[in-house]
């Protein structure tokens, strides 16, 4: 907390945080998400696009709702 108001009043900024462009793949069983949860609109999309050469990945609240055990609202 000392350190923060120092560097405040220095203007020290703080080292930037490193950003990966990759993104971290989990298997299941590190995330233990139910798949029957995941909407299957939400698997068709997304499964075209990556047929199609694209980038495509659930994300957001809905990974959120699915770590919680929810079926995703969007």
């Amino acid at each position: 907390m000392i350190k923060k108001f120092i560097r405040k009043i220095l203007g020290v900024k703080d080292k930037p945080v490193a950003t990966s462009t990759e993104p971290v793949v989990l298997g299941p069983n590190e995330h233990r998400i139910d798949p029957r949860l995941v909407s299957s609109n939400a698997i068709r999309v997304t499964s075209t696009l990556q047929e199609n050469g694209f980038k495509a990945f659930v994300v957001g609240g809905a990974v959120r709702d699915l770590l919680l055990g929810v079926k995703p609202k969007d």
